[in-house]
């Protein structure tokens, strides 16, 4: 599944190039990606893509504005926007997946992210 390790790929590297703050919203990531569109469409993706879960088709909730999200020592850049049997997939960091129990993550989101 090479959406999600593009966008965790994809999301260091703009944090790596603006100073070491993430994008601060779907907006400004997308004209990043438009940057690196040479890139895309060698990997066979776009930014649509990119930003959805290959599992559901929904959109990932990506952690714009104040960087990764850390649920029990795993630090999280996107993650899926519903529960399914209390828990969701996540992006890593580092572009692998982790299944998130829900109510953990929205003790750290506060349901608002």
């Amino acid at each position: 599944m090479l959406g999600p390790r593009a966008l965790a790929v994809f999301y260091q590297e703009f944090s790596s190039e603006h100073g070491g703050r993430p994008p601060k919203d779907e907006a400004e990531f997308r004209e990043f990606l438009a940057t690196k569109q040479e890139r895309l469409d060698a990997g066979g993706i776009d930014a649509d893509g990119i930003l959805k879960s290959p599992k559901s088709g929904t959109p990932w909730v990506v952690a714009y504005g104040s960087g990764p999200v850390q649920v029990d020592g795993t630090r999280l850049v996107a993650y899926e926007s519903a529960a399914a049997d209390g828990k969701r997939v996540a992006v890593t960091e580092r572009g692998g997946f982790a299944s998130i129990d829900d109510a953990k993550l929205q003790s750290v989101v506060g349901g608002g992210r």
